[in-house]
C-alpha cells in the first residue's frame, strides 16, 4: 500500500503556527496534537512524518 503524502496540510499547519507565534490560541495546540499523532502514523510517508516532528521541535515547547 502507498503511503499518504500530507505535505500540503503540514505546510498549512506550519503557516498557521508561524502566524500565531507569541500568543498561541487553542487552534495551535490542536495543530500540535495532530502533529503528535502524525509523527508516528505509519500510513503517512516518511517525509510528512519528518516535517511534523520538525514542527513539534520548533513550536511544541512554546505552545503548551
Amino acid at each position: 500500500m502507498d503511503k499518504i503524502d500530507v505535505s500540503r496540510f503540514v505546510r498549512d499547519m506550519e503557516s498557521t503556527l508561524r502566524s500565531q507565534a507569541g500568543a498561541p490560541p487553542r487552534h495551535c495546540r490542536e495543530i500540535l496534537a495532530t502533529c503528535e499523532r502524525w509523527q508516528y502514523d505509519e500510513q503517512l510517508d516518511d517525509s510528512s512524518r519528518a516535517k511534523v516532528r520538525r514542527l513539534l521541535r520548533e513550536f511544541g515547547d512554546g505552545l503548551r
